[in-house]
Order: structure tokens, then C-alpha cells, then sequence
């Protein structure tokens, strides 16, 4: 269950890197596995800012928080993994569009458009994503983890699909691709 639970407010801008993931592993080591703690956007945007930019293994933040109702709006994303946590990335509302090297697998991702996204490297296993190849910011998809998505090749001549890894019902419009 989402257990409610009142985090000190921190003056993160005050408090190094170390000394706030100190701080954190203080304060989360009584959450209990499968439990989750509802934290208020005032609080987590500062809390999520200062734990992207300390560069560390965040996951294991992220899976105790309830995300569900968090807005992730011009939020860096880039490189985060929200792999087992119920957060709901909208593609068109974080920084950047960028989803570059971010990690969503098995996040419900179908009801929104990949228009001007980057998806390079982004894990995007079994999220029933809808992805129209000529609609992404950058003609790559190099690195992203396809499987369990809904690929449209309309149009595509060429685009970036090194070391990409796509579905099996995918693999001969890819192979017409590459000859």
C-alpha cells in the first residue's frame, strides 16, 4: 500500500550531495519493501532535482516514492531509471522531449506521442509505445530497447538502428532497411 509519510523540507540547495543521500538513506531506511510514501510536488521536484544532479543510482529512491501523481513537467529525465516505480512519463512534457538513456520498461506508455522525442538508447521495453520513426527529433533509435512497442517504418528510409534492440515481428522491415 502508499503509506503517507512527512519528509523533513530540506533546504537542498544547502546540502551537498553526499550529505543529502545521507539524509535520504536516514529517512527511507523504515519504509518497508512494496511500500511507497506520498510526497508532495513542492517537496520531490527540489528532492528529484538534487538526486539527478548527484549523478548517483537513484532507483532505489524513486521505487519507494508514490510517483503516480507527480507531474514531471520540464524535468530532466535523461539517463533516469524508473524501472518498478508507478511513475507516468509523458514524453512531451520533460525537458528536452529526451528520453535519452532513460529507462521506462514496462511503463504504460501508449496513449502518448513520441513527435519530437529522443529516444536514443532509452529502454522502452514492453510499454506499448506508439512510435512513428519519421516523427523523432533525431533519426536514431541506436541503443533503445524496442521490444513490446508498436513501430510505424512509413516513409523511413534510413535511421541510426545500431545496437537497437526491436521486437521479433519487426525484424523484416528492419532487415529492408539495412540492405
Amino acid at each position: 500500500g502508499v503509506q503517507t509519510c512527512a519528509l523533513p523540507i530540506y533546504d537542498f540547495r544547502g546540502m551537498n550531495n553526499i550529505e543529502l543521500l545521507n539524509q535520504l538513506e536516514r529517512d527511507f531506511k523504515n519504509i518497508k519493501e512494496g511500500e511507497k510514501i506520498t510526497l508532495d510536488s513542492k517537496v520531490f521536484i527540489p528532492l528529484y532535482s538534487s538526486l539527478v544532479r548527484s549523478g548517483k543510482e537513484i532507483n532505489k529512491y524513486l521505487r519507494k516514492i508514490d510517483l503516480s501523481n507527480i507531474d514531471f513537467y520540464n524535468l530532466s529525465v535523461i539517463g533516469v531509471d524508473f524501472n518498478g516505480t508507478n511513475a507516468k512519463i509523458n514524453p512531451q512534457m520533460v525537458l528536452l522531449k529526451s528520453l535519452y538513456k532513460t529507462n521506462l520498461e514496462g511503463m504504460d506508455l501508449s496513449s502518448y506521442s513520441f513527435e519530437d522525442v529522443d529516444i536514443r538508447y532509452a529502454n522502452l521495453k514492453n510499454t506499448n509505445a506508439n512510435i512513428v520513426l519519421r516523427q523523432l527529433k533525431i533519426l536514431s533509435v541506436a541503443g533503445a530497447n524496442l521490444i513490446g512497442t508498436n513501430i510505424d517504418f512509413d516513409d523511413i528510409k534510413y535511421i541510426d538502428i545500431e545496437k537497437t534492440i526491436f521486437d521479433e515481428k519487426d525484424t523484416l522491415k528492419v532487415k529492408e532497411l539495412i540492405k
